[in-house]
């Protein structure tokens, strides 16, 4: 599998939790998921050729959520100013695309590229859902759905990990951007609905935290 890493290692992520953390201290907790914002625009930066290494989400003067990414690294991003955006302005699909060699049955090797999208709540930063294949080729309607021919009945404003799901092992932490602890923060926010789930998630060390992590949650729940 390409770019597979620990989810403690992945690049940039004690620095971005840090500032998500913040946002959701300011926006007071329980309230971050549902506050009524304006969304946030789409700064691609560290480019590499046509790629970049970062998509940083920016509401007003805040900068609410960085995506990271890298050639080796779940992908570089794509789209800049062609960015497909929901009509209502909340959603975005990133493209990201991750290349790496894969070795050939006769000792050679060759490039190996997978296309994958990003489906953006452009409120929080939470990424939605990550897909890649026949998923990509889908379009946003007028009704801010997107429409595509694996997932007819997708709804985007329910995200596929929540953390009830990471407490009841039924999702599992990944290296990509919408299996993370900072997703989850971002897609699920602390509260008082999930409070309990928060803390059997630091008991169970689901996510294999670091001191500092394990801190950043703690001041969230407490």
């Amino acid at each position: 599998m390409l770019g597979v890493r620990k989810v403690e290692e992945f690049k940039g992520m004690h620095v971005s939790l840090a500032v998500l953390a913040c946002t959701l201290l300011i926006s007071n907790g329980s309230n971050a998921g549902n506050r009524d914002e304006i969304p946030a625009t789409l700064e691609y930066r560290s480019p590499v050729g046509l790629g970049s290494e970062k998509v940083v989400m920016i509401s007003g003067k805040q900068v609410i959520r960085t995506l990271y990414g890298g050639v080796d690294a779940g992908g570089l991003f794509y789209g800049g100013d062609s960015t497909p955006i929901s009509d209502d302005g909340r959603f975005a699909a990133i493209d990201q695309i991750e290349a790496g060699f894969v070795e050939l049955p006769d000792g050679s090797s060759k490039l190996h590229e997978v296309a994958y999208c990003n489906l953006v709540d452009l409120h929080n930063g939470c990424v939605v859902v990550r897909e890649t294949g026949q998923f990509c080729a889908g379009r946003f309607t007028k009704e801010g759905k997107w429409n595509n021919p694996l997932y007819p009945d997708l709804d985007l404003t329910k995200p596929t990990a929540t953390t009830i799901k990471y407490a009841d092992r039924v999702v599992w932490p990944a290296d990509s951007p919408d299996a993370s602890l900072e997703n989850l923060l971002a897609c699920d926010p602390p509260g008082t609905a999930n409070k309990v789930a928060y803390k059997k998630i630091l008991d169970l060390n689901v996510f294999h935290m670091s001191q500092k992590q394990r801190q950043i949650i703690e001041a969230l729940i407490n």
